[in-house]
């Protein structure tokens, strides 16, 4: 009886369900070593790895409040009066609508130019303490193109003294430019000096304001 041929071993299902998921072994480049069956999805795709990093916090955003106009004033007198003292070569002094006059008026004396800013802030500032100083309706000062404000009447009214204008324009009236203002208010300038010399106009009945200048420091 002649012998039978020999017959391979057939492959387990198993085994044929793991070659399907491995897929087609990847041939050995030269002088590398091919690898072991199971290896090769591992060679094909290395493992990743997955790093956990925390998101960064936000910075936590408050709202800028404006500054105020009167903080907004101040800071601009402080700056005003120290640019003006370094002009002239002087430590500045305390911020206020009367030193920042003075300055001011030594700087036109000294023949020291005067930045138009520095003019207008000096002015406005100065009328504004004027009329804190001397409340009421009796004469309206003008200082254009910087500043209009009515103030009481009479050379030594106290506050709120001297007559009342309910409406419309006060009838006493008293106009400068900013410079004499300036040095009316630092005291250079005597208010009677002023009106003799036609550096202001008066009108009215009550248009006396002598008692107001200088600034008080």
């Amino acid at each position: 009886m002649p012998a039978q041929p020999h017959e391979a071993p057939r492959p387990s299902h198993a085994a044929i369900l793991e070659a399907l998921e491995e897929g087609p072994a990847q041939p050995a480049r030269p002088g590398q070593e091919a690898p072991a069956p199971g290896q090769t999805a591992a060679l094909e795709a290395p493992a990743k790895t997955s790093v956990h990093q925390p998101k960064p916090k936000q910075a936590e955003l408050r709202p800028i409040k404006p500054a105020s106009a009167a903080a907004r004033r101040q800071a601009d007198l402080v700056k005003a009066v120290a640019s003006a003292a370094a002009r002239l070569g002087c430590p500045p002094p305390s911020a206020s609508p009367a030193a920042l006059a003075r300055l001011l008026a030594e700087s036109a004396a000294a023949d020291v130019a005067v930045p138009a800013a520095e003019t207008a802030l000096a002015v406005r500032l100065g009328a504004a303490e004027l009329s804190r100083l001397r409340p009421g309706r009796g004469v309206e000062l003008r200082v254009p193109p910087y500043a209009a404000v009515q103030l009481g009447a009479g050379p030594a009214a106290g506050p709120g003294g001297g007559p009342q204008h309910r409406r419309g324009i006060p009838p006493a009236v008293v106009e400068t430019d900013p410079q004499t203002f300036i040095a009316l208010l630092s005291g250079q300038l005597p208010y009677a000096a002023a009106r003799a010399a036609g550096r202001l106009s008066a009108s009215g009945a009550h248009a006396d304001l002598s008692g107001v200048f200088p600034l008080p420091a």
